[in-house]
């Protein structure tokens, strides 16, 4: 496992200069302060047990009623029983395992995680501001064409208005520790949730779904930039295994210990690593009996995005000092999207990071492609990269449908249709999966995905629909047609109007969802190649 005098080396070289030194010190403060600050202060008061509350209930941690010790003598209090863990499937169909909490210890523990996430996101923010390094100036021929072609002329003054400075703006506030929160009222999202679980409501931080949607325009826009302008853009995919359950605790205590975590605050984070688990009843063949956690941190708990995102931080900062480039994340998934050469770097940088904390790659979800202005890789390595449903497409540069997923979803989809007993569950689970699931897998609309992307969307609608509606044997060949043979056998209507069946709720109506006029809308108000835009 890595250890301090490991990881401390490594740390301390992205710190180099008085500027880093002084950032870091800068750091070092704001931490101390807020772990000081905090013990000083009652946890609880009718504010902070109203988005405790809110914050476990979205996370779905609250199961019984128990108790909790004070702070320094804290433990998890579980006897020799242990703590009751149990598999919990959520809507993507994956199944993650959950320990089975006391109502005021998880209380307890959601108020430092956000606490300190809070705290922790704020101090990054103002380390991003003081050192974190720009794509280089425009040179002196780029300027005398650029004033040759537009009769413009760009100095450093007006650099807060060029594509560099656009895109670090845009990095900064769509994507860098997007999943800290940033107030005490957000939600956390941890790595393992499911963006149709997101509730959007009043708050200002953008949620997963959003921030992936952000994502593939970004990498999208970069592909066409970088092929028009210089020829030539390399895209690399990958994502950490097993990240938030196989973290290493000593990778946690190492860096906590260097951005200045006050020993009292290590020694609580480290007590609650250390959970003592009782795996027995929840897992079949498990050996029976307690046992501590030495990986991984705690799923769906504030502090697992706290701990997650204090590690990967550096890892981003170990890309922009290294490579001077910008890694793309959500949460443990990696993207980087730029020059060939700065993204080998970039990537060589990742991997020494990965190898001295602890964390390895997942070989079966890293990929590379490498596109030139032509559309063509020049090497053999043809790795389908893919955000939800949509591939990049090594051969023209375009995000395209895959479409083995959507067959599989497509039948799972007509399975939960038929087991459904009544006219308006068969709607809601319509609703559910054409409205929601495959509305945000496919990718929303844009200009820097064209026309054919919403072609594509439309089509693979299509097939779907005439794979559920087959029309064969007496049965129906669209949705409609369905809907109204159903009431027709079960309520003896046989005049109900296309109307009644997508008039909203509200209207009386059964609102169901059809997705194709709200892409008929927009279908021509894209370009048909986003080149046409550049």
């Amino acid at each position: 496992l890595p250890t301090k005098i490991q990881v401390f080396p490594l740390l301390l070289t992205l710190f180099e200069g008085d500027t880093g030194t002084k950032a870091l010190g800068h750091l070092r403060d704001i931490i101390k302060t807020h772990g000081n600050n905090t013990l000083e202060k009652p946890p609880f008061d009718t504010v902070t047990l109203e988005w405790c509350i809110k914050g476990l209930l979205h996370n779905t941690l609250l199961n019984d009623k128990k108790k909790f010790a004070d702070f320094k003598n804290w433990s998890w209090d579980a006897g020799e029983e242990g703590i009751p863990v149990e598999p919990r499937q959520q809507l993507n169909g994956k199944t993650r395992i959950h320990m089975d909490e006391d109502l005021l210890q998880a209380l307890f523990l959601h108020y430092i995680g956000i606490t300190w996430s809070v705290a922790l996101k704020q101090a990054l923010w103002g380390l991003f501001d003081s050192i974190w390094k720009m794509g280089a100036p425009l040179s002196s021929e780029e300027r005398g064409r650029r004033q040759f072609y537009l009769g413009e002329r760009i100095d450093q003054a007006e650099r807060a208005y060029d594509v560099e400075s656009e895109r670090r703006r845009t990095y900064r506030e769509d994507f860098f520790m997007s999943h800290l929160p940033t107030s005490i009222m957000d939600d956390t999202n941890g790595y393992d949730a499911d963006p149709d679980d997101v509730e959007e409501g009043g708050s200002q931080q953008k949620t997963s779904h959003q921030i992936k949607q952000q994502l593939l325009r970004q990498l999208a826009t970069e592909i066409h930039i970088g092929r028009s302008l210089d020829g030539e853009v390399a895209v690399i995919q990958s994502d950490l295994e097993w990240y938030a359950t196989g973290l290493p605790h000593s990778t946690l205590s190492a860096v906590m210990r260097f951005i200045g975590v006050p020993e009292v605050w290590t020694a609580f984070f480290t007590k609650f690593l250390e959970a003592p688990l009782n795996m027995g009843p929840a897992l079949e063949n498990s050996t029976p009996g307690v046992r501590i956690r030495k990986r991984g941190i705690p799923i769906a708990h504030a502090l697992e995005v706290f701990f997650g995102e204090l590690v990967l931080f550096f890892m981003d900062l170990a890309v922009n000092q290294e490579a001077s480039m910008l890694l793309f994340r959500q949460h443990d998934d990696l993207w980087l999207c730029g020059p060939p050469q700065k993204c080998a770097k970039a990537w060589r940088t990742m991997q020494s990071f990965a190898k001295v904390m602890g964390v390895e790659f997942n070989r079966h979800k890293t990929g590379s492609v490498y596109l030139t202005s032509g559309g063509k890789i020049k090497d053999e390595e043809k790795e389908l990269l893919q955000v939800d449903f949509l591939q990049l497409s090594p051969e023209t540069g375009n995000w395209v449908i895959n479409e083995e997923p959507v067959d599989v979803h497509a039948r799972q989809l007509q399975k939960q249709l038929a087991a459904c007993t009544s006219v308006l569950s068969w709607v809601q689970t319509w609703n559910s999966c054409i409205g929601r699931f495959f509305g945000s897998t496919f990718g929303e609309p844009a200009n820097c995905l064209g026309r054919a992307h919403v072609d594509n969307i439309l089509e693979t609608h299509k097939r779907m629909q005439q794979f559920l509606f087959s029309g064969e044997n007496g049965t129906a060949k669209s949705v409609a047609e369905h809907l109204k043979q159903w009431i027709s056998k079960r309520f003896g209507f046989t005049d109900v109007p296309d109307a009644f069946l997508f008039m909203p709720e509200q209207f009386g109506g059964l609102g169901l969802r059809n997705l194709f006029n709200s892409l008929f809308l927009v279908h021509g108000e894209f370009p048909q190649t986003p080149e046409q835009k550049i």
